[in-house]
């Protein structure tokens, strides 16, 4: 991550509010993504990640202040089990930053889009173990599964994508 300590503090203080996307799964649904998958919307960053980039960048032109990386239900575990080695599944959790941040970056580079707002905020989303399942045990924790193996799920992504370039983490379910 960039730097320690809420970063929404200043978005606060300067416009009393932090307007977050509107959701990257459900705009790419609108858009006729197929997300039926157990990967959900992780899986357009295997299909078409431009895209994934560009929902990105028109939520920071309607005006988010912090943008979400498309890996609610993006795991390691869940991309070796789509097919995927555990490097591409790395690779894939990269691409997601890389895409967030590279879209933030090309909007705050032009000048016009610094008028009265401060630089957008890149959030990792990071789903609940649940997520992996595509089950819908997300929404009620019942997962049968022990702490160890809990942590051990978790573990890895969560070195990555705070040892990335984004912003904050951002739990979600």
């Amino acid at each position: 991550m960039t730097q320690p300590g809420n970063p929404f503090i200043a978005f606060t203080s300067h416009q009393g509010v932090v307007v977050l996307d509107g959701g990257v799964a459900t705009t790419l649904e609108v858009l006729g993504y197929d997300l039926n998958d157990e990967l959900w919307s992780a899986k357009i960053l295997l299909e078409n990640p431009e895209a994934v980039r560009r929902v990105h960048t028109n939520f920071l032109y309607a005006g988010a202040d912090c943008i979400t990386t498309c890996t609610y239900q993006a795991s390691i575990p869940g991309f070796v089990a789509h097919g995927l080695s555990e490097d591409e599944g790395v690779g894939t959790l990269d691409q997601a930053v890389e895409l967030a941040t590279r879209a933030r970056d090309a909007f705050w580079s032009n000048t016009k889009n610094r008028n009265s707002r401060l630089r957008p905020l890149v959030a990792a989303g990071i789903g609940p173990y649940g997520a992996h399942r595509a089950d819908g045990s997300e929404y009620t924790g019942n997962y049968d599964v022990g702490y160890d193996d809990l942590y051990a799920f978790h573990e890895r992504r969560w070195m990555i994508l705070a040892d990335s370039p984004v912003d904050l983490l951002a739990c979600e379910t």
